[in-house]
């Protein structure tokens, strides 16, 4: 359920912002994105969510370059990601041995992936407000640091879930 109103998010952010900037055939393009992914995803495998988060993603893109408002772009791209997060963690739940334990474990991934949400489109919004000006050198130090951050959160997660 959630998964399904994450593809409609997508959509409707990527329709609203393209419809916005006047690029018609752009926010016809972002309903039909979002519409193909919801009937094909019942009848089809992992490959698809995968396909439609590239899709998505690349949409989004396509609406940065064709100045489309960048606030939808991001809402798009997150609801995208959390689309496809959300149907590959339902494959991983559809092993769970029990009933009781598959609630708690998606109410917990439900409760992160919220959390997540959350801090990307405020990290995002904030990231399009804010102009500085920063070398290569030093932005090239910060994407480092970042990635070995963001890593060290994977592996404290991973050791928390077991």
């Amino acid at each position: 359920m959630v998964g399904t109103l994450s593809i409609v998010a997508a959509g409707a952010a990527l329709t609203t912002g393209y419809a916005l900037a006047d690029r018609v055939a752009g926010a016809i393009a972002g309903a039909s994105l979002a519409l193909a992914w919801l009937l094909l995803r019942q009848r089809s495998g992992a490959w698809l969510c995968d396909t439609g988060l590239i899709a998505s993603a690349a949409a989004a893109a396509a609406g940065m370059l064709l100045d489309a408002r960048p606030a939808w772009m991001l809402i798009a791209l997150i609801a995208a990601l959390t689309a496809w997060d959300l149907d590959a963690f339902a494959r991983w739940l559809h092993d769970c041995p029990t009933a009781a334990e598959a609630q708690s474990l998606e109410r917990r991934h439900l409760q992160r992936t919220l959390a997540l949400d959350l801090l990307a489109l405020g990290l995002g919004l904030l990231a399009l407000e804010l102009h500085i000006r920063l070398r290569l050198g030093l932005l090239i130090l910060l994407g480092l640091i970042l990635s070995l951050g963001l890593s060290r959160v994977v592996v404290a997660l991973r050791r928390q879930a077991g």
